[in-house]
């Protein structure tokens, strides 16, 4: 059982690998073409500038959230009643 576990576990590594290197290889090509249009370049320019303005907001919202659930469970780990007890999905 281990080593089917193992195989399927390389498998998908390297599928996963192989399919990074193509999306790399598609980001070049695509980099590589010169924007012609002036008018598609503005819109490109403002599609950015929109995307970049919801990423940080995103990131205002989100960021604290994970800080503050990330503490939330550091404390329930120091719980001495919570230590035995509590185990992670799949644990034997």
């Amino acid at each position: 059982m281990n080593n089917e576990i193992l195989i399927v576990s390389l498998v998908i590594i390297i599928i996963c690998l192989i399919t990074l290197f193509y999306v790399y290889f598609l980001f070049c090509k695509i980099k590589k073409i010169k924007v012609q249009n002036k008018h598609a370049l503005d819109i490109s320019r403002s599609i950015k500038e929109g995307a970049s303005a919801f990423l940080k907001r995103e990131f205002q919202i989100i960021i604290p959230f994970i800080v503050i659930f990330a503490l939330v469970l550091l404390v329930l780990g120091f719980v001495p009643q919570l230590k035995d007890k509590a185990e992670g999905v799949g644990w034997q």
